[in-house]
């Protein structure tokens, strides 16, 4: 933070998102907001969804995993494989009981 010839240090204005009312950042109990009020209330946008990341791409779009047949196949494979482990677990299981 730059100080002022004075010695006192410089207060960055800002103008808060939520309201849109000047105030400086230093002085502000929630910064970037001008008040916990409006902290909230951007809180409450994000959670309900109003505003958020911005996303490339369809929301239906599959994981890039599953984007081609080969890995869905490869995919399917190892838990087939799995599969056969199963009867060993269930000795396991015993052991434990």
């Amino acid at each position: 933070m730059v100080s002022e010839s004075n010695g006192a240090p410089k207060l960055t204005p800002m103008k808060c998102s939520t309201c849109g009312r000047d105030f400086y950042l230093q002085l502000s109990p929630t910064p970037p907001f001008c008040s916990a009020r409006c902290q909230e209330i951007d809180l409450g946008r994000w959670l309900d969804e109003s505003i958020g990341v911005p996303f490339e791409g369809d929301s239906g779009d599959a994981p890039v995993e599953y984007r081609d047949d080969d890995n869905v196949r490869n995919f399917e494979i190892a838990f087939e494989d799995d599969d056969d482990d199963d009867a060993d677990d269930d000795q396991d299981d015993d052991r434990w009981a």
